[in-house]
């Protein structure tokens, strides 16, 4: 089985938090909304990676206030199991007018409230942004 280390990155502004939407020609979750972030590269920190992957999915350039989520979810994909482990990080962008996402992943960004939660998403995905809600409102 094949372990996998992905970041993803809670970008909050005016009280809202950027979500992307996946491109619906990706080979999984196509179409489904997400926080930016991505795989940990082989050897790479995950601190560095939340900060690199915000950069490359919305040119945001972002530091982490907090690690806030960690998360395991075992999936397969074409008869091979593989163990994606997930942290997820409170971030702070300076800068919001550079916000454009990265053509071919993605096809859609918007900033919502904890009541706008748009759809498709994982339920996993759904449970990190609802916990990002409750740590940035504990976090002040």
């Amino acid at each position: 089985m094949k372990t996998l280390v992905l970041v993803g990155g809670a970008i909050f502004h005016n009280g809202k938090l950027l979500v992307i939407q996946r491109s619906d020609s990706r080979r999984i979750f196509a179409s489904h909304w997400e926080i930016p972030g991505g795989k940990v590269e082989s050897l790479e920190d995950p601190n560095n990676a939340i900060i690199r992957e915000v950069k490359e999915e919305t040119n945001l350039d972002a530091r982490i206030i907090l690690p806030y989520n960690v998360w395991n979810d075992i999936m397969e994909f074409e008869g091979e199991k593989e163990n994606n482990i997930d942290i997820d990080f409170l971030l702070k962008v300076e800068d919001i007018s550079k916000l454009k996402i990265e053509e071919g992943k993605h096809i859609n960004c918007k900033w919502i409230s904890i009541d706008e939660l748009p759809t498709p998403m994982t339920p996993q995905m759904k449970a990190t942004i609802i916990k990002a809600f409750h740590s940035k409102d504990q976090k002040g």
